[in-house]
């Protein structure tokens, strides 16, 4: 089990990349989870500084920063295909680097969610996936879906309901995609599943096989893992271990008091987990 994090918050996106990286691999992380954000960290100009550091900070998955305004179940046709070219975007950036990783999750606003029927969000679902699946494939980066929660605006809140629709866009039944390939899987997030999942802890267990990367952040969305509101994160832990989960736990805090010392205050207690 390896630790990485991602740069998207507020207090450090948007800093000078190679001086990101110096604190990310300072702080003593595996990895860093590099952002599709073309207009901040142009591929360009950033691959040539992620080539060096790949010996200490390697890239676990290019991070697709998907919000409402890239909405992949938009059922207006032109927004669902901007969606898409972004996650595009992302694959072509992860194939680029040489990372195997960048995913995909379904968000859009409360009024179209509220606004639109449910099988109509489905299909819009299904044949964004299908799209990008095949694109994936093609480029030899493996797809993951990641299970959101209400807050998101979400259809796909569980990772039984992410199984189902990732196999249903394949045109795989559940058993095939969850023992018979191994180009598509599930980014779990520990704070998604604890707000979701009837019994977070058996979930990780029965989809150990095909999750690639972790999310973690605290039960308040920050980092404080010694809270005991945030027990949570240490038992999710022990059960990705106790199925020898390989992959990449990955700090994801959207929270106003995250900073390098708080990154690095907080790899230290998970490490003991």
């Amino acid at each position: 089990m390896r630790f990485s994090t991602t740069i998207t918050n507020a207090n450090i996106i948007g800093e000078p990349l190679g001086d990101i990286l110096d604190k990310v691999a300072a702080t003593g992380f595996d990895a860093v989870d590099f952002p599709g954000e073309p207009d901040i960290y142009p591929l360009a100009n950033s691959k040539d500084i992620l080539a060096s550091y790949a010996k200490k900070l390697p890239v676990a998955e290019v991070t697709a920063c998907i919000n409402p305004a890239r909405s992949l179940m938009s059922p207006d046709e032109k927004a669902r295909r901007k969606a898409i070219d972004y996650v595009k975007y992302c694959i072509d950036a992860a194939s680029g680097l040489g990372v195997e990783l960048t995913h995909a999750c379904f968000i859009t606003t409360a009024e179209i969610l509220q606004n639109t029927a449910p099988p109509a969000l489905e299909r819009a679902a299904l044949a964004s996936l299908k799209v990008l699946a095949d694109y994936a494939k093609d480029a030899g980066v493996r797809l993951m879906l990641e299970p959101l929660f209400s807050g998101d605006n979400t259809i796909v809140k569980t990772t039984s309901a992410a199984v189902a629709l990732f196999s249903k866009s394949l045109g795989m039944d559940v058993e095939a995609f969850m023992h018979g390939q191994r180009d598509f899987g599930l980014l779990l997030d520990l704070f998604h599943m604890h707000n979701e999942e009837v019994d977070m802890f058996k979930a990780i267990r029965d989809h150990a096989s095909i999750t690639m990367h972790v999310h973690v952040a605290d039960h308040a969305r920050s980092l404080d893992f010694t809270r005991d509101d945030s027990a949570f994160v240490r038992t999710a832990v022990a059960a990705l271990r106790d199925k020898a989960y390989a992959g990449c736990i990955s700090f994801e805090s959207f929270h106003p008091s995250i900073s390098f010392e708080v990154l690095g205050a907080a790899l230290k207690v998970i490490k003991t987990f």
